[in-house]
């Protein structure tokens, strides 16, 4: 009795070992499909359609003057009213005004505010910066940029990304007589997307002299030297496609 129960503990051992053998090899077969493995890439360079410039308003004198910071806000908004800006892309980056003291020895303070503006297209930063020479603004920078519509051109350029992966597997196969089966894998490399930073404005002229404080006079310093570069969306696309 003992030994038959032992014999019979053999016989299952030895099936379960040769079921797993055979599963084995039949996994490897599957997986031992020829195979294809490439990477799609595409890239668009858009023109953005946002630009966002951050103006620093301060109290000064002038001839004697006090000019304070609010009529210089009534003022800079009517300018904007008048090149057919909406003054709503103008807001407050803090609500509350902020006063600053000139220097660690002097008790003389004087008001500033920060104002965020949110444009368009060069043009307009181009008229904006022109009222902001005029009205003698020493504190003026365009902070960033961005594509009101990235999504959809960030999918799109995805898909062409995709095709063209496909197409260099294709041309690849053909060219030792092979034909394209189903993809087995998707997926995307993540270091595609959207590259529109700060970096990528560019600013010169007047309005780079603006920005260090130095307000040199000059026919060359002009508003319309600006360029803002284009927004670069990239996508890249890895595909593994099995061959026929």
């Amino acid at each position: 009795m003992h030994k038959s129960i032992v014999l019979t503990s053999i016989f299952l051992l030895h099936f379960i070992i040769c079921s797993a053998q055979s599963e084995n090899k039949l996994t490897s077969i599957a997986t031992d499909k020829p195979r294809i493995e490439v990477v799609g890439t595409a890239e668009q360079k858009v023109e953005p359609d946002i630009i966002y410039v951050s103006i620093i308003l301060k109290e000064k004198f002038k001839d004697g003057t006090k000019i304070t910071v609010e009529s210089q806000e009534e003022k800079f908004k009517s300018e904007l009213i008048a090149i057919g800006l909406n003054i709503d892309r103008l807001t407050l980056t803090d609500a509350n005004t902020e006063t600053i003291r000139i220097n660690k020895k002097s008790k003389k303070i004087i008001t500033t505010k920060t104002y965020n503006l949110k444009l368009s297209n060069v043009a307009d930063v181009r008229k904006t910066f022109a009222i902001i020479d005029k009205m003698e603004i020493s504190d003026a920078t365009i902070t960033g940029t961005d594509i009101s519509t990235r999504v959809e051109i960030l999918k799109n350029t995805r898909i062409e990304a995709i095709k063209a992966a496909k197409k260099k597997a294709e041309y690849l196969l053909d060219a030792i007589g092979q034909q394209l089966d189903k993809p087995i894998v998707i997926r995307e490399i993540e270091e595609g997307g959207f590259d529109y930073s700060v970096a990528n404005t560019f600013m010169s002229g007047r309005i780079l002299n603006k920005q260090a404080n130095t307000l040199a006079e000059s026919e060359q310093n002009d508003v319309t030297d600006l360029i803002i570069e284009k927004i670069t969306i990239s996508a890249k696309i890895y595909v593994e496609y099995g061959i026929k």
